[in-house]
């Protein structure tokens, strides 16, 4: 015991400013509650006297800390009190017991509402499913949460489940070592994974109760649990590890976002970094200067991970990340492609890490099989959910999805000039997100009117580089499809408008700017002829806004012009986009 006390000093760093005297008088409101759970505490093995100390300590410890006192303290305050046996004195066991709650359970007992603990639940549910999806899916199906189990293991750190003291101050001081607060969360995973066998062939009404009863006395079942516990902890990305922590659970200033956000989380989720890390290995994905960051050591020594891209095939042809894996559109057809997409990674099952990426943010899961893909829904949504069903129905651990999806990914490596295979920042969604309207419409249609260089049916004028060239090609114009709208240019680098009215003409064939008349007359002044096919963006930041740009193929700068209405902008950006679609078919 002496040896451990030595340790334990150490490992808690105690401060030399600590309170040097603990009397204090007994008068809170909560006083009573506190006298009768140190006479129940650890089952009646604490003498009068202890428990007279116990709640000495207890009391100075609220006042202390200006909070009230919150069951579970009291448990684990006691095996400190019991230190004082073994020649330890009274105010060091105080001082242990603060710091031991300072660093292992920081603001569990600040809180009258136990945020932090609900966050526990919630990460507890996650990493569960991520190492034990079979016994998480049990859980599930008979909605058991571990509410209904877990409170005391984290409340009061295994201290209330665990009679031998030996197991208790061993598993404690192994927690010291960690210095990870998470680390509960893992000993709780590793636990059940111990007692799968106990608890799955109960009734389902007996699960809980089975579950609250059960524990681990020996230094024995402790040794096997340990190593359990760093194996999961250390059995998933690091990007994983860095995630949970990042929640901070134990900030009561952040705590509600936090609580928020894991309640969002159907499943662990990686950032974009780890799909870099994958999809460039050669590459730097960090700012630091000298490769000492967390991203750079451990980028050689991750897990084998698959990145799964769920994009529909449509998707795909905008660009991929290089070292992903697709998966066969055919799997956006029916339900049973979906349902039999795990079993072609059967034999590599509890070896790899599957990371599912979508378009997208991925919104919360259901927990049925959806029979039917809507085209009314998400599509990419809604296949990437009933994947997550079947691998999980079919015991797949480490499966994860990505955060943000593709779309964060995209932004983080143009941020980084990372290239993906097969990216055309033209025809990109993403790149280009105001056009996306005509983009996919159009794709197809550029890429083989550029590829034949066809200018057949073009009339043969002259196009100015600049407003403030006097343009001077005469073109008439007698379509009664066209549609007509005024506008001035507009200069998106001096946010300046052009001195001269033009008009914007689009029929079923050609995009014209200039001074325009259906009928006859004087000349008219041409600023940009062209075909629409060589239409491939439309910008409007804002629907409210007059001011569209248009993009051509075969026109060196984008042009924008200011209309006179709201509705005459959103008219012929629908006008336009309803001829492209024309064009398409």
């Amino acid at each position: 015991m002496e040896d451990r006390i030595q340790r334990w000093q150490k490992l808690l760093i105690i401060n030399k400013h600590q309170v040097t005297n603990l009397e204090t008088s007994f008068d809170l409101p909560e006083q009573h509650i506190i006298k009768v759970d140190c006479e129940r505490t650890r089952g009646g093995m604490l003498l009068p006297e202890e428990q007279n100390t116990l709640e000495l300590m207890l009391t100075h410890f609220c006042k202390d800390k200006g909070i009230t006192y919150k069951q579970g303290l009291n448990e684990i305050c006691a095996p400190f009190i019991l230190m004082i046996r073994e020649g330890l004195p009274k105010i060091s066991a105080y001082h242990l017991f603060r710091q031991f709650v300072e660093i292992n359970l920081t603001t569990m007992f600040s809180d009258n509402e136990f945020r932090p603990l609900q966050a526990f639940f919630l990460i507890l549910r996650l990493v569960l499913r991520y190492h034990e999806p079979r016994l998480s899916a049990f859980f599930q199906m008979n909605r058991i949460s571990p509410e209904l189990f877990s409170s005391s293991w984290f409340i009061t750190a295994f201290a209330f489940k665990l009679d031998n003291l030996e197991v208790l101050y061993e598993l404690w001081e192994e927690m010291l070592r960690e210095s990870d607060p998470l680390f509960l969360v893992y000993i709780s995973v590793a636990f059940l994974q111990h007692v799968t066998n106990l608890i799955i062939d109960k009734e389902d009404y007996l699960v809980a109760q089975a579950i609250s009863q059960l524990g681990f006395d020996s230094i024995e079942e402790l040794h096997m649990i340990l190593p359990k516990a760093r194996y999961i902890k250390k059995n998933m990305p690091y990007s994983i590890f860095v995630r949970l922590v990042n929640f901070n659970i134990y900030n009561l200033d952040t705590i509600n976002s936090s609580i928020k956000a894991l309640e969002n989380e159907f499943c662990l989720t990686v950032p974009p970094q780890e799909v870099m890390i994958r999809a460039f290995p050669e590459s730097k994905i960090c700012m630091c200067k000298f490769k000492k960051c967390a991203w750079c050591a451990k980028r050689l020594k991750d897990l084998p991970l698959i990145i799964l891209d769920c994009r529909q095939g449509k998707e795909q042809e905008f660009g991929v990340f290089p070292n992903t894996s697709l998966i066969d559109p055919n799997i956006y057809k029916n339900v049973q492609a979906i349902l039999d997409f795990p079993d072609q990674f059967a034999e590599i099952r509890g070896i790899f890490h599957f990371c599912l990426m979508g378009s997208k943010e991925f919104n919360k899961g259901t927990f049925d099989i959806n029979e039917t893909i809507s085209s009314d829904t998400n599509k990419t949504m809604m296949v990437i959910d009933n994947l997550l069903q079947a691998f999980l129905v079919k015991g797949f651990p480490y499966v994860s999805l990505v955060e943000g999806g593709f779309e964060r990914c995209h932004d983080f490596a143009l941020n980084f000039d990372l290239a993906l295979d097969n990216h055309q920042p033209e025809f990109c969604l993403l790149c280009t997100p105001n056009g996306k309207k005509i983009k996919s419409l159009l794709k197809e249609k550029l890429r083989y009117l550029n590829c034949r260089g066809n200018k057949a049916n073009s009339p043969k004028f002259e196009r100015t580089r600049s407003s403030s060239v006097e343009p001077h090609q005469i073109y008439e114009i007698d379509d009664v499809d066209t549609g007509f709208y005024k506008c001035r240019l507009y200069d998106k680098h001096t946010k300046s408008l052009s001195n001269e009215s033009y008009d914007i003409a689009i029929n079923k064939m050609f995009f014209t700017v200039g001074i325009v008349r259906n009928y006859g007359g004087e000349s008219k002044n041409i600023i940009y002829h062209g075909r629409l096919e060589k239409l491939y963006k439309i910008q409007n930041k804002n629907k409210e806004q007059r001011i569209v740009g248009f993009y051509f193929s075969d026109h060196p700068r984008s042009l924008f012009f200011q209309f006179e209405t709201h509705t005459d902008a959103r008219t012929c950006m629908g006008q336009a986009t309803k001829y492209c679609k024309m064009l398409n078919n």
